[in-house]
Formats: C-alpha cells, structure tokens, sequence
C-alpha cells in the first residue's frame, strides 16, 4: 500500500506547479541571452524551447549564446570511448559516444548558436586543475550547507561570461538588460520546487542588468525527452546507461543509486575520490584531537555515506555483470 504522507506530499506538489505563473518573455526586452549548459537532459530541452521561442519572435539567434562550464576531465562524463578502464565493454554497449563538452558543442553548432566555454579562474588557482584539487586543499567535500563547488567551479565562471557579453553588446545608448538562463525544474527537488521561474536583477549589480530565468521550470520528466526526441538531437550516453541526472559524475549531492552506478561505470575516479576521502578523515581527527570543535563535519564524500560504502555497492551493481564491467 503506498504511504498516505507520500501521495499527499506529492499532491500538493503537483497543485503547486498548476498555480504557478509561469512567466511570458519577450526576448526583445533583451540585448542578448546566456543558456547555461551542462549537456543535461533539462539543459538540452531548455536550449531546445529557447531556441524555438527566439524563431517565434524573429529574435537574433547571434545575441543568444551558449555557456558550458569545463569542470574537469574527473568531474564530468567523458566519452564511452575516454573513459579509462571500461571503455571497451562501453563502447561495445552505447557506440562511441561524445562526452559532455563535444555533446554541448554539437548542440549548439546544430542550433547556430555561439558557444562560450568557462571555467575556473586558472590563475587564482594554478594548481588545481579540478573540483578533487580543489577539495584536497580545503580537506573537506561541498555539501548542503556549503557548496562551494557550485559559487567557485559554476557561478563564479558564469558571472565571467555576463561580463564578456557586456562588452560584447557595445554602447546601445541605454543600460543592456541580459537574460540569464538555467535549466533548473520544479520536479527535480522541493528546493527548486520552490524557487520561482523568473527572477528581476537577480544577477545585476551597479554594473549591469541581468535577469534570471527557469524556462522548462514547468516541465515534467516525459515532457524534457518528448523535446529531445522531436529534435533529433542527440542525448548523453550516460542516460542509456542508467543515470537519472547528468551532472557531475560524483555529485556529492547526487541520490545513492546514482552515485553506486556512477562508480560501476568510472571505478577509477571512485578510487581517486576514496584516497581523497581517507585523505580529509585523517586531516579531520588530527584536527580533532587538536581541540577543533566540527573537524569532522564534510570529512566524508556525504554526510549519510562514504565513498567506500558506494564502491562496494557498485561492485554488485547489475550493469557489472551485464556488460562485463570492471570495478575492483
């Protein structure tokens, strides 16, 4: 029998997404847009209806631009065929499929659209190539209460590209007002169930103007790949394996059955993020015998679970045995 607080839970969800005002823009009030990318089922299908509303209103395909954040070689998808020890059971599964950078260049180059790739300031911080570099200095993992992965590896990247497109615009003899947009869903979580999808200045400061905006914010599951599929675009092979969500491959914030396919598919990096692991719970009881009150908070890869409890669900993982996988 389902559980009476889950079907209430999920009721009230679903009328909260009929009572909200999903917003009409109008991309002319804009000098130019930012489509924020991660080669994600969400981000396609809202690359998908923005390009579609930008030939409804004649609206200048050049003032649209792609923004695809490059987290790092461990951090995102590679290709079936650049994925280090499983490749060749892969590739003999899904084709030699491309990983997140070239799937988002390829969607954007079918569209016509510019494509603009960022990533964190390399300068600021020479040596860590990567969000594992950068969480082996700090010697703790993001979590909900600090998700410093999310302000330094994406938004920080993405305030780089608002800027590089003010140039880009010139004098217009007016203040330009730029639309910034995301991929975000209601259904995903009750977080951003409650965010609104349209957002005033929420990006500007005294330098510029920018808004934010939730396209498919509205959308359910089955409406993100009915678009994909009238497309013709291609999605990530990630999906076909079995992934629900395509961020990064170890999103410290991902579900554990994704996280235990994740390392079924990349045993390798899931070995890198183990010795990193053990690497902060070490540094977290020096700490701790050293009188440091909360040394040990983020230690681990998740509050709930550690990165060896998600290797060795992998390794029974049915995708092991299926395609012949190899996970130590």
């Amino acid at each position: 029998m389902p559980d009476p607080d889950a079907v209430r839970h999920e009721a009230e969800r679903q009328l909260s997404l009929l009572d909200r005002d999903i917003p009409k823009i109008n991309l002319w009030d804009y000098g130019g847009g930012i489509i924020n990318a991660s080669a994600g089922k969400d981000s396609l299908a809202m690359m998908l209806d923005v390009y579609r509303l930008a030939l409804e209103q004649s609206y200048p395909l050049d003032r649209l631009v792609v923004q695809y954040n490059a987290l790092g070689d461990r951090v995102t998808w590679p290709g079936t065929a650049d994925i280090g020890p499983n490749a060749e059971p892969l590739v003999r599964a899904f084709g030699v499929r491309p990983g997140t950078g070239q799937l988002v260049q390829e969607h954007a180059e079918r569209l016509g659209l510019r494509l603009v790739i960022t990533s964190r300031n390399p300068v600021k911080y020479p040596n860590e190539k990567d969000l594992p570099d950068h969480i082996e200095r700090r010697g703790r993992f993001p979590n909900h209460g600090n998700r410093f992965c999310t302000s330094e590896h994406k938004t920080g990247p993405g305030g780089t590209t608002i800027t590089s497109e003010y140039k880009r615009l010139g004098d217009l003899g007016r203040p330009p007002r730029l639309l910034y947009m995301l991929g975000f869903r209601a259904a995903e979580s009750d977080e951003r169930a409650k965010r609104t999808p349209f957002n005033l200045n929420q990006r500007s400061n005294t330098m510029r103007l920018v808004d934010e905006w939730y396209p498919i914010h509205h959308w359910s599951t089955e409406q993100v790949w009915a678009a994909i599929r009238e497309s013709g675009l291609p999605h990530h092979w990630a999906y076909d394996a079995g992934m629900r969500r395509l961020s990064c491959s170890f999103g410290v914030l991902a579900g554990f059955d994704d996280l235990v396919l994740a390392a079924a598919l990349r045993p390798d990096v899931a070995a890198q993020y183990h010795t990193l692991e053990k690497f902060n719970l070490a540094r977290g009881k020096a700490a701790t015998a050293a009188g440091v009150k909360h040394a040990m908070t983020g230690r681990t890869f998740q509050d709930r679970r550690t990165m060896t409890q998600i290797i060795e669900a992998a390794r029974t993982h049915p995708i092991v045995k299926n395609l012949g996988l190899c996970v130590p």
